[in-house]
């Protein structure tokens, strides 16, 4: 005799085969089967643009769909590649290929994602360098030389956050307006006797003075001996505050996520097709004056 499943046993197993598929999706979502993000097109159309309004010369971009990146080249050659991690936009490389400065690129690219949807986090990693050519390549680290001088990063000073740095701050400010000679030995700085009071000097305000140096005179053994003042200089700061985190530099759209949260749990609930207005896009995000540099 063959039993025959009753109607609560059957309206059971459709409530777990639906629990299964609904654990699927999620899975395929934030677990092993995480879906590749897609690339807003918008995004980096707008982007382009933009780059065009300052830039003469080629603009075009690149996607490479598997690995969810895109690059950006400015006649032929990459200056901004970016990874898609859902709403996370990283910068992952950043190409000096035109004479317009950086920064200004770096606007660009901050002003499109606050006034897009597509992303709530915009994350870099620094690892600028001053790079000098002779027989060989010297490179001086600018992350080192902002550090040592401003006790911020390069990016920090165009808006985004650093938190590791933000917790060393006081122990930074400390070390860099002590006097040079208490952290490096005085013979190491006796090439610039002429030039500065050695003796009294702090250390931000080397930075200050080397820089505009090495605008001035780039010969290689000035070159080398400033590159390795400002690694002793920054071993030093490192041994007294702790190593930095330089690779995760964000600005976060806080507010953003907030309403999305919410606008998801209104859709979950009642099963509506919310929208979430435009207008928020304007609401309550801040990003700190630029300055030059």
């Amino acid at each position: 005799m063959i039993k025959t499943k009753n109607k609560k046993e059957t309206k059971g197993n459709k409530r777990k085969q639906r629990g299964n598929k609904k654990e699927t999706k999620r899975k395929q979502k934030g677990g092993m089967f995480r879906i590749k993000p897609k690339i807003p097109m918008t995004f980096f159309n707008m982007l382009k643009n933009e780059f065009d309004n300052i830039e003469q010369g080629y603009i075009n971009i690149e996607i490479d769909k598997e690995n969810a990146y895109v690059t950006i080249n400015i006649n032929n050659r990459n200056s901004f590649m970016f990874f898609i991690n859902d709403k996370t936009l990283r910068i992952t490389q950043v190409f000096k290929r035109s004479n317009i400065e950086i920064s200004r690129f770096i606007e660009i690219i901050i002003a499109v994602f606050m006034r897009t949807e597509n992303f709530t986090r915009l994350e870099l990693g620094d690892t600028s360098k001053i790079e000098f050519k002779f027989d060989e390549t010297i490179n001086i680290s600018l992350f080192k030389m902002k550090i040592l001088e401003t006790s911020q990063t390069w990016y920090e000073r165009l808006g985004f956050k650093n938190d590791d740095i933000e917790s060393k701050r006081e122990g930074i400010v400390q070390f860099i307006n002590q006097k040079i000679i208490n952290v490096i030995d005085k013979s190491k700085l006796t090439n610039y006797g002429n030039e500065i009071d050695i003796d009294n000097i702090s250390v931000k305000d080397f930075m200050v003075f080397v820089k505009q140096k090495l605008k001035r005179e780039n010969a290689k053994e000035i070159v080398i001996n400033i590159r390795d003042i400002v690694n002793e200089l920054y071993d030093s700061l490192t041994t007294q505050v702790g190593a930095i985190n330089l690779m995760t530099n964000y600005i976060q759209k806080w507010l953003w996520i907030v309403i999305s949260f919410i606008f998801e749990i209104m859709h979950e609930k009642w099963n509506r097709n919310v929208t979430i207005p435009k207008s928020v896009f304007m609401m309550g995000f801040k990003i700190d004056p630029i300055e030059n540099v």
